[in-house]
């Protein structure tokens, strides 16, 4: 297959970074770091980035969007998210506007409670690994303590008390 005149050969890391993109979605701050660990020179990585960002193959917005959508599907709460989007290095302006977003659309307590048959909250020898694995999972202090209220409420198998 021929190239069409004026269209230049990839380079190297160019041809790499196609192929990491090829993979999953990456961030510019991915990508960044992924070639500082190779070596390349940093005005030669600024302008690789600004290339892939101008051709619409980087996009930290879309990225953030599909690492939100990706947590709320695993029913992660709002501090593990915003972990992840810090981890996945998405600008702190994004990450502002996502989470503004989250905390008017997204009802943290209702997540909590599809999550709550996955635990037997009867388990006399621990009975906060639930509220454990709220706290982990990055659920609002409002939330866990309102599931440690229902649970001294209810019988012991999630049914409250009448």
């Amino acid at each position: 297959m021929k190239r069409p005149p004026g269209l230049a050969m990839p380079t190297d890391i160019e041809s790499e970074v196609l192929r990491w993109l090829s993979w999953r979605s990456l961030t510019t701050h991915e990508v960044r770091q992924r070639l500082l660990r190779r070596g390349t020179p940093l005005e030669e990585i600024e302008a690789l980035i600004s290339h892939f960002v101008a051709s619409g193959y980087l996009d930290d917005r879309q990225v953030a969007e599909a690492t939100v959508a990706d947590a709320l599907r695993r029913l992660k709460g709002p501090r593990y998210i915003w972990a992840r989007l810090m981890q996945r290095g998405i600008p702190p302006a994004f990450i502002e506007e996502i989470m503004a977003d989250l905390e008017r659309q997204v009802d943290w307590l209702a997540i909590a409670e599809r999550l709550r048959p996955r635990y037997d909250r009867s388990n006399v020898l621990d009975p906060t690994r639930w509220l454990r694995h709220l706290a982990r999972e990055g659920f609002p202090t409002a939330v866990i303590r309102h599931e440690a209220e229902v649970g001294q409420r209810s019988d012991g198998n999630g049914v409250e008390d009448c």
